[in-house]
């Protein structure tokens, strides 16, 4: 259900404490920031920090405000600074520096950094790819070199070598995991005519210089950021009179857009001036490019304001980027709302667990517990080591301290579906394992309705194991349901020997949203005749109605025989309280129904994406997320026990 709450707002479906992030987000402040020390930050590079949970911006800081300092000795002689936002990226405040120490011929006595780009590999270990400049200058003409570094924490830095590149004179690394395994690294290349170059790594250590960038090398730029978004990846440069913006499919070669980004300068505090030196944030399905500017160097700079202290001073600034036929654009001049998401695959402090549940984020999951370890195995929704969506597996002894993540999933790189994965569930039969997944795409259905949200290709799926842990296998590349369908949330029923998938059909294709069902093949690879309506989301009193949209939200279907043989379903949607969870009864104890709806959710505190499962005591558990705010979302499991033909939470007996 991730979409319902980046959505929430304007669906109108659920009270304000329920508002998707962006939606109830704080407006950036602009500048966004502005060192303290120097007045000298630029080249910013954000990333989430697992250690404090906050976002950390890393930057060069140049000392713009020292007098008495000649030529371009004031660019050099500084740590890289860092700032640090508590509300998602709309406010930041200094922290200090980066204890970054180099060998005395990198780092010299007084050490110069530039332009680091700081990245999280999939066992959690921080890399960081640095400039250094062995001393301060007064101008341009001294070897500079791309160092390694690696951190626990994102604080403390241990140098691990300086990488032979193109030349004595290299600078602005920028690094990206390849599709296929391995990580690739643009660079400006300074001894020919500042020309983006590339090298290429199986590990982040040992790198090859593969030479000029096809397509992005050909004119001169600096400070290159690459990030993948809508569809396709992108590459950011510099060019001292706005960003360059490329486009690519595989990460080698590069198609140039027409027009440049921040050329035009703004009208905000700060910002009336080309942008420069990129960095990029993706957050769900947004996007946020952060930039410095020099504000004094507005209009004509004379000969003699060289040294002057307003024209070397620099500001921070962000804006939202937007992606339109292939083409990125920005409105540096409006106001951006911004609360960055935690990462899903951002890792715990320890490369491998343990991790309380209380500090795990996780959406819509699934427990399985494995009789044959006697160990809990929680699903949901990550991204993978190639940063595409995937699927992670956390294992517990007490439901409470959970140790991963085994990755069993991760979405092929040439694949259907170009988006999230959502509600992943882990069901045993036959002898097998079988992951239901709902993939997310951006690929429109032709029929499109004005004042609506987009309709796209999305659809519930079976994968194959034979193991709880994986790797999880694709029948084909396709959705198992209907792909005229927008279906999710899929999960498994046995009845009378014969499998289905009960699914919802998206309210946002069909307005009022449904449970459905539909027989499956034998080895659950394909379905076996056409899908059956078995509710709306209106026929719940307690389901709310969207008053903008006049819609019913259906999510979560899971199914549950009570020891008296009645049939239950749970599912969720909007109550007047929240995401909330309700109890469904088929009349004829089949599937088939027909189904009465409960008068009042089993649970409306904001939680919801139900499950049932047994602890080994015996004790039956309801888990579901809770809050349905990111990113604030943690699974949470309630005792719940059989009364009458019904469930009851146990705290409410």
């Amino acid at each position: 259900m991730r979409r319902l709450v980046r959505l929430c707002l304007f669906l109108g479906l659920f009270a304000a404490p329920c508002l998707a992030a962006v939606e109830s987000a704080p407006v950036a402040a602009k500048p966004l920031f502005r060192d303290p020390v120097f007045d000298g930050a630029a080249d910013p590079v954000v990333i989430w920090n697992p250690v404090v949970r906050r976002w950390w911006m890393f930057y060069t800081n140049r000392r713009a405000n020292a007098a008495g300092l000649s030529g371009v000795a004031w660019v050099h002689g500084t740590k890289i600074g860092i700032a640090e936002s508590a509300d998602g990226g709309a406010t930041w405040k200094y922290v200090g520096t980066a204890d970054i120490e180099l060998p005395p011929e990198l780092g010299g006595t007084e050490p110069t950094q530039w332009a680091p780009d700081v990245l999280t590999a999939p066992d959690g270990t921080h890399h960081m790819f640095l400039t250094a400049v062995p001393g301060v200058f007064e101008d341009w003409q001294h070897p500079r070199r791309i160092v390694h570094l690696t951190s626990a924490d994102l604080r403390k830095w241990k140098y691990e070598s300086a990488l032979n590149l193109a030349s004595d004179r290299v600078i602005d690394a920028a690094v990206y995991p390849l599709p296929g395994g391995g990580w690739r690294m643009w660079y400006n290349n300074e001894r020919d005519h500042k020309s983006i170059y590339y090298a290429d790594s199986p590990d982040l250590n040992t790198w090859t210089d593969r030479g000029k960038c096809s397509g992005v090398g050909e004119r001169p730029g600096e400070g290159p950021y690459v990030f993948q978004w809508k569809g396709a990846y992108w590459m950011l440069v510099d060019l001292w009179k706005g960003l360059g913006v490329y486009r690519s499919d595989d990460l080698l070669h590069w198609t140039a857009q027409a027009d440049n980004l921040l050329d035009i300068p703004g009208t905000g505090p700060d910002d009336g001036v080309n942008g420069g030196h990129p960095g990029v944030v993706v957050s769900g399905d947004r996007a946020y490019l952060f930039y410095f500017t020099h504000p004094g160097r507005a209009g004509t700079i004379k000969p003699e304001d060289k040294n002057s202290l307003e024209l070397r001073r620099s500001s921070i600034q962000v804006t939202e980027l937007v992606e339109q036929a292939g083409r990125l654009s920005c409105d540096r001049n409006a106001p951006v709302a911004i609360r960055l998401e935690p990462p899903a695959f951002a890792l715990p402090p320890a490369k491998f667990g343990p991790i309380a549940r209380t500090a795990l984020r996780a959406r819509d999951g699934c427990v399985y517990p494995d009789p044959a370890t006697q160990t809990y195995i929680l699903y949901f929704a990550s991204r993978g080591p190639n940063r595409r969506a995937a699927v992670v597996a956390y294992t517990s002894k007490d439901l409470e301290t959970w140790t991963g993540p085994n990755y069993v999933f991760e979405r092929p790189e040439e694949w259907w579906a170009d988006r999230g994965i959502w509600a992943p569930e882990m069901h045993a039969y036959k002898g097998k394992y079988y992951l239901f997944l709902t993939f997310d795409s951006t690929h429109p259905f032709p029929e499109q309705w004005r004042d609506w949200l987009p309709r796209v290709k999305r659809g519930s799926q079976v994968l194959v194991a034979d193991s709880p842990l994986g790797p999880f296998v694709p029948f084909a590349n396709r959705p198992t349901l209907p792909e005229d369908m927008m279906t999710l949330d899929g999960t498994l029923w046995v009845e009378d020997g014969v499998p289905y998938m009960v699914f919802c059909h998206e309210w946002v294709q069909i307005k009022d949203g449904t449970v459905e069902m539909v027989r499956l093949k034998d080895d659950l690879s394909a379905t076996v005749g056409e899908p059956a309506r078995l509710f709306h989301g209106s026929d719940a009193p307690w389901s709310k109605k969207s008053p903008q949209y006049g819609c019913h939200v259906t999510d979560g279907p899971w199914l549950y025989r009570t020891k008296g043989g009645k049939l239950l379903l749970l599912w969720s949607s909007g109550s007047e309280t929240g995401y909330a969870v309700g109890i469904a009864t088929s009349a004829s104890g089949k599937l088939a129904g027909p189904w009465t709806q409960a008068t009042a959710p089993l649970f409306a505190a904001d939680g919801g994406h139900p499950m049932l499962f047994r602890r080994f005591d015996g004790q039956l558990m309801l888990a579901l997320h809770q809050p349905n705010k990111t990113p604030q979302e943690r699974e949470v499991f309630l005792e719940v026990d059989e009364v009458g033909d019904t469930l009851v939470l146990k705290k409410q007996q």
